[in-house]
């Protein structure tokens, strides 16, 4: 079996729901492996908060989250 594809997801997570929706299909895909998230734009902390939250109920608390740019 071939190894996962490790990535790092930037969001903008809640501007719209495509990035809900990314983040879920790259949790529920075993082809990739998310070693952690960046949240830019606006208000990052939110952001932040936000992605965690989705990352908790999918099961994921461990994936690490660093805010970026505002």
């Amino acid at each position: 079996m071939a190894h996962a594809e490790r990535i790092i997801f930037d969001t903008d997570m809640g501007t719209d729901v495509d990035d809900c929706l990314a983040l879920a299909l790259i949790l529920s895909s075993p082809e990739v492996q998310l070693e952690g998230v960046t949240c830019v734009y606006g208000d990052v902390d939110l952001r932040a908060r936000m992605t965690l939250k989705l990352l908790r109920l999918q099961g994921h608390p461990q994936v690490p989250i660093t805010v970026g740019a505002r």
